[in-house]
């Protein structure tokens, strides 16, 4: 029951305390099938997120504690770092940071394949509880570790919206759902978490033409240092401690290992012993009552 609230109120909200069949139907796929919700609860992020921006207002209330542990990810070092701030504060931290305060790479997301494309389709269509929205793994991809080196093609990001469960086209829906079972993967190679010109140059593009409605607070000043740049020698030195310190890491944990040991055998033979000595006195009686 707890897990059924947490697909139907938390993850995948419709009214307020009530549990959308929709919501039933991920749970049971989940709970019986062994599906994985992942895809079904990005599309629902995504959905919610690009109606709320084409009707320019509205809340956000499908997962949004997904949304914003994903958020705080990227600007936090670790969750206890996370500030309580206000609604103003948010906006402004928002509007202040910099690229280099943007933690873009998450190293434990360590995957060597990809889901970059399905069927017919040059991104990925999701199938969510609220309709049909795709996600383009090509914007993705410093995320996940790799080098933006140019800008994606018009066919990988091409748009695709399906209301209502693409009641309105039925053919469309079709196309979709057949294209899962399609899916194909792909290693992009080495970790290099980089941005190259042709794709920053996208990024500013972007943000001229869809600029964040924030009033900019001249007095607000960003709680997050610009990064200080090392020479490579004190890069070495940082190296040749943190070597060090691993080392005396795994020595101290060998030798609690050893002492955890020579612990237990002490403790082994101090139980030995005292059956000894109990075998020994019970002996003992038994002569006396002869």
């Amino acid at each position: 029951m707890l897990a059924l609230l947490i697909f139907g109120i938390i993850l995948l909200p419709k009214n307020v305390d009530y549990i959308d069949p929709a919501a039933i139907h991920v749970f049971v796929s989940v709970k019986v099938f062994r599906m994985d919700p992942t895809p079904t609860i990005l599309a629902n992020i995504y959905y919610t997120i690009h109606a709320r921006c084409e009707k320019k207002k509205g809340m956000i209330f499908c997962c949004v504690h997904i949304l914003f542990s994903w958020l705080t990810s990227h600007l936090y070092k670790a969750s206890y770092l996370v500030k309580d701030l206000t609604r103003q504060e948010w906006s402004q931290k928002l509007r202040t940071i910099k690229v280099d305060s943007i933690f873009g790479y998450a190293r434990k997301l360590n995957f060597e394949r990809i889901i970059y494309r399905c069927g017919d389709f040059h991104n990925v269509p999701l199938i969510g509880t609220l309709g049909c929205i795709n996600y383009n793994p090509v914007l993705a991809l410093r995320q996940l570790g790799h080098s933006m080196d140019d800008k994606p093609s018009e066919e990988q990001i091409m748009e695709l919206i399906l209301h209502n469960m693409g009641k309105g086209e039925p053919r469309e829906l079709k196309k979709v759902i057949h294209a899962w079972s399609f899916v194909q993967t792909k290693n992009f190679g080495p970790k290099n978490v980089i941005a190259k010109e042709p794709y920053t140059s996208l990024v500013l593009e972007r943000v001229k033409k869809n600029p964040l409605p924030f009033v900019v607070d001249p007095a607000y000043k960003p709680d997050i240092p610009n990064p200080v740049l090392l020479s490579v020698e004190e890069v070495e030195e940082l190296r040749a401690a943190l070597e060090a310190s691993q080392k005396e890491k795994e020595d101290l944990e060998l030798k609690m290992l050893q002492l955890t040991n020579e612990r237990s055998q002490l403790r082994l033979g101090v139980k030995e012993k005292n059956q000894e000595l109990q075998v020994t006195k019970e002996e003992g009686e038994k002569e006396r009552v002869k």
